[in-house]
């Protein structure tokens, strides 16, 4: 699907997301999402929670849905079960959502989102597309795959400034939350949201759309097969019992590529 962006400072998703803690509101944004035509849609997701994983829980779900840019952020803390199967438009719910195969799901890194999403909501992803395959697709190098953060300073067309702005909300988030920078996964979980993690997890999502455009716009047809079929996989060894969402062999790309 193609995906269009003005660069740099002309590109701006609401930077306040909408914070989603009720049924109704639930049902309202699957509601945006299935009325409008597959081909018109796509979802930037992202998940925080308490180690993400097979064996962690999930606080909250980010989605900045295009074509309107809007990022919607679920508490999925709060609503448990029911984020995921409250009714929306045609009886669908978030659950169908995230399994449908003819809407597009962009991630960075699926496989600890995916397997959160599976041991704890039993939702098998479908549709996904995973930029840090792609952007691994459009590196000389196969072995080693990247981070977001190399990714938003290497490949997102945005300023100097707009990058350093990036690159401090990100670190701030990290020394919330991460045990070994001094911070607690509990954050996620305290209510009023702490407004340095309501950025974070916001601006997770927010220059997805834009490596989307960059690594669509370099990548041969041949490449991006290769990445959505390494997508499915990794879907895929996700939902295994055995996954294991830390470690060394998380940072090599897909054998075979090298």
């Amino acid at each position: 699907m193609e995906c269009t962006y003005s660069q740099g400072k002309d590109y701006q998703p609401n930077q306040n997301p909408i914070f989603l803690d009720t049924e109704s509101g639930i049902a309202e944004l699957i509601n945006h999402i299935v009325a409008s035509p597959p081909c018109n849609c796509l979802l930037f997701v992202d998940i925080a929670g308490e180690r993400l994983s097979r064996d962690g829980t999930i606080s909250l779900l980010q989605i900045l849905l295009f074509p309107s840019n809007t990022i919607y952020m679920i508490d999925v803390h709060k609503l448990g079960f029911t984020a995921f199967s409250v009714n929306g438009y045609a009886g669908w719910t978030l659950k169908q959502v995230l399994e449908a195969p003819q809407i597009v799901k962009v991630f960075f890194d699926v496989r600890n989102d995916s397997a959160a999403l599976h041991a704890c909501y039993n939702i098998k992803l479908d549709g996904v597309r995973d930029l840090q395959l792609m952007e691994l697709a459009a590196c000389s190098s196969k072995k080693y795959v990247h981070g977001l953060r190399h990714c938003i300073e290497q490949s997102c067309r945005i300023t100097g400034e707009q990058k350093n702005g990036w690159v401090k909300n990100h670190v701030q988030g990290l020394n919330l939350f991460v045990p070994a920078w001094g911070g607690m996964f509990d954050i996620f979980n305290a209510r009023p949201l702490n407004h340095e993690i309501l950025s974070f997890c916001a601006q997770q999502v927010y220059y997805l759309p834009l490596l989307w455009q960059e690594y669509n716009f370099v990548l041969s047809s041949e490449w991006q097969d290769c990445a959505s079929y390494s997508a499915r996989q990794r879907v895929i060894a996700s939902q295994d019992a055995n996954f294991k969402g830390i470690g060394k062999h998380m940072a090599f790309g897909p054998y075979g590529w090298w």
